[in-house]
């Protein structure tokens, strides 16, 4: 008895490890070699830029929400994270809709987040104002 509530126990805690497991695309990430606060200036700017407003910014803790706007016609919230890594800046982005069509969402959350790191990396890299080129 002992034993099989013990063999239980692992198999939940095991499942938990499991469940935690990032399932996000390992592509919502940049990392920078450019000062923090250009870093910072550059996310603002990409997310009004492709039609997102600004819900939420902590300077302090390099975190930023947007949602998009009516133009855009999703409801779509980004959630960035900036963080100063030794010598570089790191972007890691989070991405969260409603009312997406089912199958649907993942890919369209991708392709919201895949624009606006383009848009980010041209303006990091002072192309900003030019189309962005498509993967």
């Amino acid at each position: 008895m002992v034993r099989s509530a013990a063999l239980i126990l692992t198999m939940i805690s095991v499942a938990g490890c499991v469940s935690s497991t990032p399932t996000g695309p390992d592509d919502w990430s940049r990392s920078y070699l450019v000062p923090y606060e250009r870093t910072v200036e550059s996310v603002l700017d990409a997310l009004e830029a492709i039609d997102f407003y600004l819900v939420e910014v902590d300077g302090d803790q390099g975190k930023i929400r947007a949602d998009a706007s009516v133009r855009r016609g999703e409801d779509i919230t980004l959630l960035v994270r900036v963080d100063e890594r030794g010598s570089g800046v790191r972007v890691d982005v989070m991405a969260r809709g409603a009312n997406l069509p089912d199958g649907r969402a993942s890919a369209r959350l991708s392709a919201v987040v895949g624009e606006f790191l383009r848009a980010v990396d041209a303006r990091i890299e002072g192309r900003a104002g030019q189309p962005t080129p498509h993967p």
